[in-house]
């Protein structure tokens, strides 16, 4: 689901977070979320990631995929493991081309190896002109030269990947609180994907749970079960 949405370096499509939500994982992961925090089964999604500020659990899966991807790539060329990857990368097999995909989320993915080696040398990393006489050569000294154009290093940095990933993210769930009809009063109070604090410092389960139920309208008040029966919400008053 993630793969087929950084098509392009996209945004996620309306459809992503209800895609990702009935992943197995991420029906485990919902779950225990759900009954950590004490509510029902049916309690938005939207909500349970924003109170405890977790992203879904396929992002961890990935970030260990790419960062043992790395320790691949840097093994010595005359390994046996490193020949199996590169044989790997020969047949495009599918797992490779979704980390080629994931790989493209860092800007250095396609640039060539002089621009990317000095953007990962670079202490301000926000620095990426190239000031040195050898990048900038004069005009004189291409003029025999073919125009080419360089091979991409192919390189990439799995926290720029996991950070636009995670923006990503974001993105969406903003977008799945703003529009969701049942956190309009969440969408009122919550300002950040973050977790929350009252969730550390809250004294007992109850007040905890309560507190949660309310914000996320995972309760039984008129308000919200008024919903069920199309009532309008200025009619939704508690007896």
């Amino acid at each position: 689901t993630i793969v087929n949405n950084v098509k392009n370096n996209k945004p996620f499509t309306k459809n992503f977070l209800p895609k990702l939500s009935r992943s197995p994982s991420e029906k485990v992961h919902l779950s225990f979320l759900k009954w950590a925090l004490g509510v029902h089964r049916k309690s938005s999604n939207v909500g349970v990631w924003g109170e405890t500020g977790r992203y879904p659990l396929v992002y961890q899966a990935i970030r260990l995929t790419l960062n043992f991807y790395k320790r691949l790539q840097n093994l010595a060329d005359s390994s046996f493991v490193k020949a199996a990857l590169r044989e790997q990368r020969s047949l495009k097999l599918p797992w490779f081309s979704n980390i080629e995909k994931l790989a493209e989320l860092d800007e250095i993915y396609h640039l060539d190896h002089v621009s990317a080696y000095r953007i990962l040398t670079s202490k301000d990393k926000s620095n990426k002109s190239c000031d040195l006489p050898i990048c900038n050569p004069p005009l004189k000294a291409l003029s025999n030269l073919r125009e080419v154009k360089p091979l991409p290093s192919r390189k990439f940095r799995v926290e720029e990947v996991m950070k636009n990933l995670t923006n990503k993210f974001i993105q969406s769930w903003e977008d799945g609180k703003s529009s969701s009809n049942k956190l309009s009063y969440y969408n009122s109070i919550k300002q950040k994907f973050a977790r929350e604090p009252y969730l550390d410092c809250s004294k007992g389960f109850a007040h905890r749970y309560y507190t949660t139920q309310l914000r996320i309208s995972a309760h039984d008040l008129h308000i919200e079960t008024g919903r069920y029966s199309d009532t309008a919400r200025d009619q939704r008053v508690c007896h």
